[in-house]
C-alpha cells in the first residue's frame, strides 16, 4: 500500500512540475511564431513586391535610410531594408532567428550562393512572383 501512495505521490508531484513547464513553453513557442507567422500569412505581399521593385529601381546597394521607404514598406515595420545586387531584403527581428522577405527579380539573392551553398535559413518559402520568405538561426 506505502508503495502505491509513493507512486501516486511521484505521479502528482511531476505533473505539477511539469504541466506549468509545458504551458509556458508553449506560450513562448507562440509568442515567438505570432510575428513570423504574420509576415508570411498575413501581409499584403503583393503590395510590397510593387513598393520593393520601385524602390529597386533607385539601382543603389547597402542599407535603404527610412524615409524612403515606400508606404507599404513602412505600414510592415521592417528593422531594416537592405539592397543587394538586384535584391531588396525587408528583415523582421535581428540577430539570431531573424526572418524576412526578399524581394529577387533576377532571382541571384544568396538564398543560393551557386557553389551549392545556402546560408544559415531554417525556412525558406516561395511565395511565388519574386518573393520569397526566410528564416534564419
Amino acid at each position: 500500500m506505502k508503495s502505491r501512495s509513493i507512486a501516486v505521490l511521484l505521479f502528482v508531484g511531476s505533473l505539477v512540475v511539469v504541466a506549468p513547464i509545458v504551458i509556458v513553453g508553449s506560450m513562448i513557442h507562440r509568442s515567438i511564431r505570432a510575428p513570423r507567422d504574420r509576415v508570411l500569412h498575413e501581409l499584403d505581399h503583393a503590395a510590397i513586391r510593387v513598393a520593393a521593385l520601385d524602390l529597386l529601381s533607385s539601382n543603389s546597394n547597402g542599407l535603404v535610410d527610412k524615409s524612403r521607404w515606400p508606404e507599404p514598406i513602412v505600414t510592415v515595420k521592417p528593422s531594416s531594408v537592405t539592397m543587394t545586387d538586384g535584391s531588396i531584403v525587408l528583415e523582421f527581428g535581428g540577430g539570431f532567428g531573424h526572418y524576412g522577405l526578399i524581394v529577387d527579380p533576377k532571382r541571384n539573392h544568396l538564398l543560393n550562393r551557386g557553389d551549392g551553398t545556402r546560408d544559415a535559413y531554417i525556412k525558406v518559402v516561395d511565395l511565388g512572383n519574386d518573393l520569397t520568405y526566410y528564416e534564419c538561426e
